[in-house]
């Protein structure tokens, strides 16, 4: 929060017929909150700041923010540690090249196909 003002955190929000979550990117965990939080977040994320944190919304996303949640960071690169060297083995002319990718996707990366579908 800046100035009492919460930025766009990186978060998905998601619900089910009796509860409200988010999932929380940076730390990888789902955090149930109450229903008037889940509007206020959702606000947030939809650029629509029509909403107005009440005293008891406003402390509870302090809260959030002080446990660590609700972060604004966001990862700009992933990048292997040999990717420097990429242009070297490609003038060796090398024969084979392969790509590892992880199973265990945790939707932080904004290029992901799944983070982009609106639910």
């Amino acid at each position: 929060m800046k100035g009492g003002i919460l930025l766009k955190p990186f978060i998905h929000l998601f619900e089910t017929p009796k509860n409200y979550y988010f999932y929380d990117v940076n730390r990888n965990e789902n955090v149930k909150v109450g229903k008037d939080v889940y509007e206020y977040l959702s606000s947030i994320i939809t650029n629509n700041n029509a909403l107005n944190p009440n005293k008891s919304i406003h402390e509870d996303i302090k809260h959030l923010k002080e446990l660590g949640y609700l972060s604004e960071n966001r990862i700009e690169i992933i990048e292997h540690p040999l990717s420097n060297d990429l242009e070297l083995y490609l003038e060796r002319q090398l024969g084979m090249l392969i790509l590892q990718v992880t199973q265990c996707c945790n939707l932080r990366c904004d290029v992901n196909i799944y983070v982009l579908v609106d639910i």
